[in-house]
């Protein structure tokens, strides 16, 4: 029974919990102090990628900060851990709006994101409130859950590649193994 425990442990550790593989996601804005994001559908590997975002009046009046929290995750399967870029405030089509750009990695599968803002009164908001509220993928991708490659340039360079859940599974495989191993000398 312990095995068995240990085992179904492992494996919800190993699990993502994502949306449709190789589906850009993106929250409504609904009831939030943005009006409009602009961003490319696709990151491409070892290129920048920038957003724009255009907050309500109200909401640019009184922001004095607008962070963008990006995850980048790779093929491997590997989530780095998030990062913190501060948007700068520019003038775009006579209006105020808060850009940014990251380096996307070789090997990315999709990145993750959302923004955070801080007010005048010192007060933070996050959007979405928890998670990350968009992923854009890359034009290739490899996605270990279910072991496919996708993109606009696939087939990609990187495909021979050992995928993250291998990896997992092997090393995971292995501790099972030692673990039966060891109840038997013990008997």
């Amino acid at each position: 029974m312990r095995p068995v425990l240990i085992l179904a442990v492992i494996l919800l550790l190993c699990a993502e919990t994502v949306g449709e593989v190789g589906q850009n996601e993106e929250p409504e804005l609904v009831n939030s102090p943005i009006m409009s994001i602009e961003n490319s559908d696709n990151i491409m590997a070892n290129n920048e990628f920038e957003i724009i975002v255009l907050l309500n009046q109200s909401s640019n009046e009184n922001a004095t900060e607008v962070e963008w929290i990006t995850q980048i995750c790779i093929n491997s399967g590997v989530c780095y851990p998030p990062q913190s870029n501060i948007l700068v405030q520019s003038e775009k089509d006579e209006q105020i709006v808060w850009k940014g750009t990251i380096l996307i990695d070789n090997d990315a599968s999709y990145v993750n994101w959302k923004l955070e803002f801080t007010w005048e009164n010192s007060t933070e908001t996050s959007f979405p409130e928890q998670g990350f509220g968009w992923k854009v993928w890359s034009t290739c991708w490899y996605d270990a859950g279910t072991d496919t490659w996708g993109g606009l340039d696939y087939p990609c360079e990187d495909e021979n590649i050992i995928p993250g859940f291998a990896i997992y599974a092997t090393v995971f495989s292995a501790i099972i193994g030692a673990i039966f191993h060891s109840k038997k000398i013990d008997r």
